[in-house]
């Protein structure tokens, strides 16, 4: 099973949001490139990052309290937040 990175590194490609192209060299290389329609993105993003720079306390302490308690419990660890 893939794991969340991997997941989602192989979503973006496919969804047209980043174009991957694979070199023809010894080792493979890999470059990533971002489309037109993944750029409608970047304003959504860059609104993420602030208000994660922003709340990166309160973010880092909800994770920290998830990772202790366990996944039953997000609701209630950062419902207050």
């Amino acid at each position: 099973m893939l794991g969340v990175q991997e997941a989602w590194a192989s979503y973006w490609p496919r969804a047209g949001l980043i174009h991957r192209k694979v070199m023809a060299t010894s080792p493979v290389a890999v470059e990533y490139s971002i489309t037109p329609l993944g750029r409608t993105l970047q304003q959504p993003f860059e609104t993420l990052i602030r208000r994660a720079r922003q709340h990166g306390g309160k973010l880092a302490s909800c994770v920290e309290r998830f990772a202790r308690a366990g996944s039953g419990a997000i609701g209630n660890i950062c419902s207050a937040m």
